[in-house]
């Protein structure tokens, strides 16, 4: 079942968010339309599978332009989510004396950053999301669209790329192949041996791959995320004309009690329950 808290604050050409996370979520869709969008962690703590790669709490991420969110959060996922006009952050980058700003995002998705200023922009964001922050940092008061993101960029400004031109490490490859071709039929009921044999990579190393880096089994994973499809798929039926059994079969699950019990697991009720709403 889902279970995390969503804190949004916005402003013209500003939207700050802070979202936390009890449970591992694969998320997916897309960044606010006609805004750039960084993400900072709130906990130092906070793992995350971050466009093909495991980041870390000391990474500001960068959502590319024009691209989808790809990401799979572990649980205790705290992390700041915001979201700015063009015309913010060009006015952030003169302020903070930089010309290069466009070529600098667009070098990466992540940067390490300066653990101190990091720390300090951190606090900043807490102490507004608590309601006690400086004048200038305050929802709606004169300095929002100005000091934060002129803060942020000069973070991203003192900071490196942490997706150079290091080959990706075999790990990686693994859980990306297997997402992209889960993508690409995500109805089947995909064995993780089938899939073994596909993509040329062993079993070993795709559970070791999906143990290490995300916290589960390439087979756990799988059933998730049909599990998902269905879910998803019931709170779009009509009751009146769906059947449980049919949606089950389609995101292939053969096993009506099985599959009844997996869903209970993963969103605390069962698909009647989830259909009849």
């Amino acid at each position: 079942m889902f279970s995390g808290r969503v804190d949004l604050l916005v402003a013209p050409e500003v939207h700050v968010a802070r979202l936390r996370l009890e449970r591992r979520i694969e998320q997916t869709g897309a960044p606010p339309s006609g805004l750039r969008t960084f993400a900072v962690p709130a906990d130092p703590a906070t793992r995350v599978f971050w466009r093909g790669r495991p980041v870390t709490g000391q990474e500001v991420l960068v959502y590319p332009r024009g691209s989808e969110i790809d990401a799979i959060s572990q649980p205790g996922f705290d992390m700041y989510v915001l979201s700015f006009s063009e015309e913010v952050l060009l006015r952030a980058s003169e302020a903070a004396g930089i010309s290069n700003l466009d070529s600098l995002l667009d070098a990466s998705d992540a940067f390490q950053v300066d653990s101190h200023r990091l720390w300090v922009l951190r606090q900043n964001l807490h102490a507004w999301f608590r309601g006690d922050a400086s004048p200038g940092l305050r929802l709606g008061l004169p300095g929002i669209d100005r000091d934060l993101p002129t803060s942020l960029v000069r973070l991203l400004a003192g900071a490196s790329s942490t997706r150079g031109s290091a080959p990706v490490p075999r790990m990686d490859q693994a859980i990306r192949q297997v997402r992209e071709h889960v993508a690409a039929q995500p109805f089947d009921a995909l064995k993780v041996r089938d899939l073994s044999r596909h993509l040329g990579i062993s079993e070993r190393t795709l559970r070791h791959s999906f143990r290490d880096r995300l916290g589960l089994s390439p087979k756990a994973y799988l059933r998730d995320r049909r599990l998902n499809l269905a879910r998803r798929a019931l709170r779009r039926a009509v009751a009146s004309r769906t059947k449980v059994s049919d949606v089950a079969s389609l995101c292939g699950f053969g096993h009506m009690g099985q599959f009844a019990a997996d869903y209970r697991r993963l969103f605390g009720e069962l698909p009647s329950e989830t259909l009849s709403r």
